[in-house]
């Protein structure tokens, strides 16, 4: 028998294919595109850690890519009420959260590099990504411009000494850098003052 929608509809494969890329956040149960939430899993520790990589064994939970959600599932203990476990929320995780955006950051720059998908002077058309790191820019550019806030960080994804900018040409490490530099926006955004002071 066909798989249907609830309300009665029969699911096409584009139907399934939408459904798998969507989750429901542990928060406000609303269910939204995987791209848009950030993926938790409560290890054989009982301890959550973040996973953007979506494939981290362990009780997955997914959160709006906000700190404020992260504070409220911890106030409501819904780690522990949804994982049914004695659950532990480490007190530096959202800064756990947004160490991990901007190492994947990197290495995509990486990958971008090592796909020969860069340059080390600006492209003609302006539809790649400049990539900076903190302080530095260019003048001439107005495309997208994202920001390696760590220097030494963007050098160790290039595989480099120096942080020069770079540019990278349009395609899927474009895109991709710009959905995490998007996520980071959003999360440091949310930040209290004194963690974004920090």
């Amino acid at each position: 028998m066909a798989a249907t929608h609830a309300k009665g509809r029969a699911m096409t494969p584009g139907s399934r294919k939408a459904i798998r890329g969507r989750r429901r956040s542990i928060t406000t149960w609303q269910s939204r595109p995987r791209a848009e939430l950030l993926r938790f899993v409560i290890g054989a520790d009982g301890v959550v850690r973040p996973d953007l990589t979506g494939r981290a064994t362990g009780r997955g939970l997914w959160l709006d890519c906000r700190r404020s959600a992260l504070d409220l599932a911890r106030t409501k203990n819904i780690f522990s009420r949804l994982g049914r476990c004695a659950a532990t929320v480490p007190a530096d995780l959202a800064d756990r959260v947004d160490a991990a955006i901007e190492q994947q950051m990197v290495e995509t720059v990486g990958l971008a590099v090592r796909a020969g998908q860069v340059a080390y002077a600006p492209m003609t058309g302006e539809t790649g990504v400049l990539v900076a790191g903190a302080g530095q820019g260019q003048a001439s550019w107005t495309g997208a411009v994202v920001t390696l806030e760590t220097a030494s960080k963007g050098a160790r994804g290039l595989g480099r000494t120096t942080a020069e900018p770079l540019w990278i040409e349009d395609g899927v490490f474009a895109r991709r850098l710009l959905c995490l530099a998007g996520r980071l926006k959003d999360w440091r955004n949310d930040a209290p003052k004194s963690a974004k002071g920090s």
